[in-house]
């Protein structure tokens, strides 16, 4: 079941800022890479290389994790950043006329937008990742309308969101893949010959 009804949605995941939403959002993908041992690296449709130093495991990543920290990404983005009860400054420095307050040091706001790497290329990347993602697995479930008497003047017909999907099992996944962590640091600007072939893909 989705839970996106626009008046009462959870606030889990959303909300003003604050390092309790900052840290859910990060729990739902933020485990690193993980690897995958040769004979199953043989199955894919596309060639991964092997872990340096350790070349019997392969690296992977499960491009759901990829797309939650984009969607993350355009949260930081065009979300504060949670100061207190009342403060707020903008998380990113993007095309927008956004100032940061005297009372947060500039050094501040920019360490924290350099940690999360957020920056225009970035956010297009991520954005046009997304496009690719949403159009590919085309969500047909229908969203339906109900007849709204909780807003008067007057009642009105609006889209209501929380309807069943048929859906993965995220948890599940979510556990492959802290169980299939890449456990060891390695040279990322090391090459390893291809150790086998795979099927050309355009």
């Amino acid at each position: 079941m989705f839970h996106t009804n626009i008046v009462d949605a959870p606030i889990e995941f959303q909300g003003a800022p604050s390092e309790a939403l900052n840290k859910a959002w990060d729990d739902l993908f933020n485990f690193g890479i993980s690897t995958i041992p040769q004979n199953q690296a043989k199955l894919l449709a596309n060639y991964t290389s092997p872990v340096p130093g350790h070349e019997d495991e392969y690296i992977i990543e499960l491009d759901v994790f990829h797309q939650l920290h984009c969607l993350n990404i355009f949260r930081r983005a065009f979300t504060p950043i949670y100061l207190s009860e009342w403060e707020y400054v903008r998380d990113a420095e993007l095309s927008l006329n956004w100032t940061v307050p005297q009372s947060y040091p500039y050094e501040a706001f920019e360490e924290n937008r350099v940690k999360h790497s957020i920056n225009p290329w970035h956010v297009g990347h991520c954005l046009e990742s997304l496009r690719q993602s949403i159009m590919c697995h085309a969500d047909i479930t229908p969203a339906v309308w109900h007849w709204d008497l909780s807003v008067p003047n007057p009642p009105k017909n609006k889209p209501w969101l929380t309807v069943l999907h048929t859906c993965r099992d995220f948890d599940r996944i979510r556990e492959w893949a802290k169980k299939n962590r890449l456990q060891w640091d390695f040279d990322y600007e090391a090459k390893i010959p291809q150790q086998f072939e795979v099927p050309t893909y355009p």
